[in-house]
């Protein structure tokens, strides 16, 4: 915790005039600024007490004990945390400031401090990001949760706002990949214990984030999937059809690394599914399809919600559709630069191995394009096209195999 000290942090050196407060008008408390995490404990230890990340003293503090713990443990690095953006607080000579504002300069600070080691950062529920976007953490990471909302006021809740936000990150980051432990079936796992995972529910919400370009932290201890921040819950399972579609999805995000998060930006080309309903935010009942482009290639992601009666990721009374799986169909791209070939993958198929696509090309009022003869979609397709004749095959197995 970036800002918190618990009881007794006086004995510890800490001192009271680094302390935040809820600012007059913030309705959300008074006083010092604090979080309580239980009515009582055998240690005596119910609150965490918030310090000003902006306040050179507490810095110094704070990385001090950082280095003793990274020191002792010979850790990787630190995970800064927080528990959300509270609203407007005060300083102790009545300075007032939002939590939010002060995340680029500590996290700078603390990436000085902690030397080689690497620093990871936790805005919950995305509040700030875009300061924490800027700094020099070496990794983004935030929980999302569907409540919060993004720096233009979209909420954090349909799939299109997981890709809407990975997407942000990576163009005020410079081009790192946003993780994103959006947490599955909430509710209905604490009142369900014991049940399975719905399948359609995890693996929509996985190909929105990986299509995207972004990556997850969605398993626990021994292996288990998380449905809540408290990592140890095993509230739910995963059955042995998720365990393996999971699996399979790993291997694809290495395997196609370089098609999905190394140098990709978005496009606004026009893509029809002339049989089918389409969209390109993601709505509910029609085909997810949306372009991207990198200094080789135009990609076109497919998600099918075909028969998804909701956009929501997160799934939280257990319910999710599977989607309507389709087989061979056509889809019409409207390309930037000349196509010459075009290839499949897809983690639903082929064991996620390239697939060459037929093709053929025309030119109409919205103008050229290429009409693909896709095979199936399951779940997610990646379709990638070139200017040149051959090559394909992108998938990099002896990567994957060496980065597990």
């Amino acid at each position: 915790m970036i800002y918190g000290a618990t009881t007794g942090y006086d004995k510890d050196g800490v001192q009271q005039n680094w302390a935040l407060y809820y600012a007059d008008d913030n309705t959300s408390g008074k006083g010092q600024f604090s979080f309580k995490m239980t009515d009582s404990s055998p240690t005596g230890v119910t609150h965490l007490y918030f310090f000003n990340p902006a306040n050179t003293g507490w810095q110094n503090y704070i990385f001090n004990q950082e280095n003793k713990a990274l020191k002792a443990f010979n850790f990787d690095g630190w995970h800064g945390d927080t528990v959300g953006e509270w609203g407007k607080m005060k300083t102790s000579d009545n300075q007032m400031l939002y939590v939010k504002d002060t995340y680029t300069g500590f996290l700078n600070a603390a990436k000085n401090a902690i030397g080689n080691k690497y620093l990871v950062f936790n805005p919950v529920g995305g509040q700030g990001i875009e300061n924490v976007n800027k700094s020099n953490v070496d990794v983004l990471y935030t929980e999302i949760w569907p409540w919060d909302h993004d720096s233009e006021g979209v909420q954090y809740d349909s799939y299109n706002s997981l890709k809407r936000e990975i997407e942000q990150s990576r163009k005020e980051s410079g081009g790192k990949s946003l993780i994103v432990p959006a947490y599955m079936e909430y509710d209905y796992g604490k009142t369900n214990p014991g049940k399975a995972f719905n399948t359609s529910a995890v693996l929509l919400t996985e190909a929105a984030v990986y299509a995207a370009g972004g990556s997850r932290m969605e398993l626990g201890d021994n292996g288990n999937m998380l449905s809540n921040e408290y990592f140890p819950a095993q509230n739910l399972y995963m059955n042995d059809d998720l365990k393996n579609r999971t699996h399979r999805l790993y291997d694809f995000i290495v395997a196609y690394e370089n098609l999905l998060r190394d140098g990709q930006t978005e496009t606004a080309n026009r893509i029809e599914l002339p049989a089918y309903a389409s969209s390109s935010n993601g709505e509910a009942n029609k085909v997810w399809a949306y372009g991207k482009k990198d200094s080789k290639y135009e990609i076109i992601q497919m998600i099918n919600l075909l028969g998804v009666s909701k956009n929501d990721w997160r799934a939280n009374d257990g319910t999710k559709e599977t989607p309507t799986k389709i087989g061979s169909h056509e889809v019409k791209y409207y390309y930037s630069n000349d196509v010459n070939s075009v290839w499949l993958a897809s983690p639903d198929s082929s064991d996620g191995r390239t697939q060459k696509l037929s093709f053929t090309k025309g030119n109409d009022g919205n103008g050229k394009f290429v009409k693909i003869t896709v095979p199936s979609l399951e779940y997610w397709n990646m379709i990638y096209m070139s200017s040149e004749n051959s090559g394909g095959g992108k998938r990099r197995t002896s990567s994957a195999r060496k980065d597990r």
